[in-house]
């Protein structure tokens, strides 16, 4: 049997959570920005041209909904996988504990 170890490196992993939560937050900001500029386009047209723009701007909003249950899923995803607690702590305990050994070390 292979008596090597598995090696974890958790700073690598805690620098990509972070990327990805700050992508996350970034693309958050930015909904929030077109749902503000679809509102205001919303409260600011009239006539003819605004009930054809209404039907557009309730489409853009689903999306928007849309994209945002995405990235609720996405960050839920990322937490659960990597997180404290999450999977792979949990198989880093499981193989230290196959081999003997106490959890692997952060790295």
């Amino acid at each position: 049997m292979d008596d090597s170890r598995i090696s974890i490196n958790f700073k690598h992993v805690d620098a990509a959570t972070d990327s990805i939560q700050q992508i996350i937050a970034g693309m958050a900001l930015l909904f929030e920005r077109v749902e503000n500029l679809k509102e205001t386009l919303l409260s600011e047209f009239t006539g003819d041209g605004a009930d054809s723009y209404r039907a557009y701007g309730n489409q853009l909003q689903n999306d928007l909904n849309e994209y945002k249950e995405l990235g609720t899923r996405v960050n839920a995803k990322v937490s659960i996988t990597a997180g404290s607690g999450g999977h792979l702590q949990n198989a880093d305990f499981r193989n230290a504990a196959m081999i003997g050994g106490g959890a692997l070390r952060r790295a």
